[in-house]
């Protein structure tokens, strides 16, 4: 699952469609993308399921329109969930695999949760088990439909340095030091130019983004694009990471942990890593829920 071809002017006008808060994978719209697409795919039997159990609840009745709520609890009634959207699989020394030893924060430290994976493993039991009382699972759908979009964030599969997924990496977007309004007083940074900055620098609107990643979903084997255990999605997210986004744009040397510049070159390189993953969390999310929901 935390500037563009346009004139800064547009920039600041389609920041509200566009920008999320600091530091959520994907920002709204990435994760709004990610939801739409696998609504798209869901079993007539996973669509009524959906429906069911969203439609009391007071953030929205669809999957887009829950897609971030566990952004906002992470940061107010749901603090304990705070390292669920991510896990620190170490980019330092070369590429490395998932270890949960190693990556998976204690689920007691500080509070705040252990990491990705694990949190998706209990989300979607509490889901598959109809037992559970229908406001959890209810929760445990929204938080699902946000996490599989999480995992497929390559900055939020690893960390170099203990740089918090390049969180602490500053850098120069498209000449703004800042990011848009209204966060104009957070400097932009590389993880948040993997969460929304490439996908706000690509334009155009939500649907037209959607249209355009489903074309490349039906030129795929969607059994192929299915495969694998969410450590495998999240060992996926970290090659991307070391491949790309830790690299300049030409591949041939890391990206620097201060003064780094994001420009066209830069864009050109990885759009097209931020569009598969994205595509292939709409598709892997359908996969998860359609298996719910048989």
């Amino acid at each position: 699952m935390r500037a563009r071809r346009l004139q800064l002017v547009a920039v600041a006008a389609l920041a509200v469609a566009f920008h999320p808060s600091t530091v959520f994978a994907w920002g709204d719209a990435g994760h709004r993308i990610v939801a739409t697409i696998a609504a798209r795919r869901l079993t007539p039997h996973a669509k009524a399921a959906v429906r069911q159990l969203l439609k009391k609840d007071a953030t929205g009745q669809t999957l887009p329109a829950v897609a971030t709520w566990a952004d906002v609890v992470r940061r107010t009634t749901r603090k304990e969930t705070y390292n669920w959207h991510f896990v620190d699989i170490p980019v330092d020394h070369g590429q490395h695999t998932y270890d949960e030893a190693r990556d998976c924060h204690p689920p007691d430290e500080a509070t705040k949760g252990d990491c990705v994976i694990n949190a998706l493993t209990r989300e979607v039991a509490k889901l598959n088990d109809k037992s559970v009382p229908i406001a959890t699972r209810r929760q445990a759908l929204k938080f699902v439909t946000h996490f599989v979009g999480d995992l497929h964030q390559p900055l939020h599969c690893a960390e170099r340095d203990h740089d918090r997924g390049a969180n602490n990496v500053t850098v120069t977007f498209f000449g703004q030091t800042h990011q848009p309004a209204p966060y104009q007083k957070s400097l932009w940074n590389l993880h948040a130019t993997w969460d929304f900055g490439l996908i706000m620098h690509a334009g155009g609107s939500q649907a037209a983004y959607v249209k355009r990643l489903q074309s490349w979903i039906a030129t795929q084997n969607a059994s192929s694009l299915e495969s694998g255990s969410y450590a495998d999605w999240a060992n996926e997210s970290h090659a991307a990471s070391a491949a790309h986004s830790y690299k300049l744009a030409d591949g041939t040397m890391d990206f620097p942990a201060t003064g780094g510049t994001i420009t066209q070159p830069y864009y050109d390189a990885n759009i097209n890593v931020v569009d598969q993953q994205l595509a292939k969390a709409g598709v892997r999310l359908a996969k998860v829920l359609n298996e719910a929901f048989p």
